[in-house]
């Protein structure tokens, strides 16, 4: 919205916490200005924070206040389940497509030949 509202880019998130979080509040501040109510309810934003947001902020203020509890083997079960649900997709991919490639790669990198050694597995 930084760049739509006030033609503005974020600084990249490698960054000082403190600092973008002062960035991000001055932003904020800044687009309310800018926001009309009248916009808002136009773009149905007024529902969404009414009905979604706002009864939220509490849940949330709660969850940040006193942490949450994960449960780490379940989690790890999760994970492990993922990727064998993964491996086997890209082993079906392989398949269909009759050879073997690097799935993450863009389009546009696979027809760039100076990146071809990338592309290749």
């Amino acid at each position: 919205m930084s760049s739509l509202y006030l033609d503005y880019a974020l600084g990249p998130e490698g960054s000082d916490p403190v600092q973008l979080a002062c960035e991000r509040a001055d932003v904020i501040l800044q687009i309310k200005q800018r926001l009309t109510k009248e916009e808002l309810e136009l773009r149905m934003h007024s529902l969404l924070m009414r009905d979604v947001e706002m009864p939220l902020v509490t849940v949330l203020a709660n969850m940040e206040f006193e942490g949450v509890k994960l449960d780490e083997a379940t989690l790890k079960g999760m994970s492990e389940g993922l990727r064998k649900d993964c491996e086997k997709v890209q082993s079906e991919i392989f398949k269909l497509a009759g050879t073997e490639f690097n799935i993450g790669i863009t389009e546009a990198a696979r027809r760039d030949p100076l990146r071809k050694n990338e592309v290749a597995r």
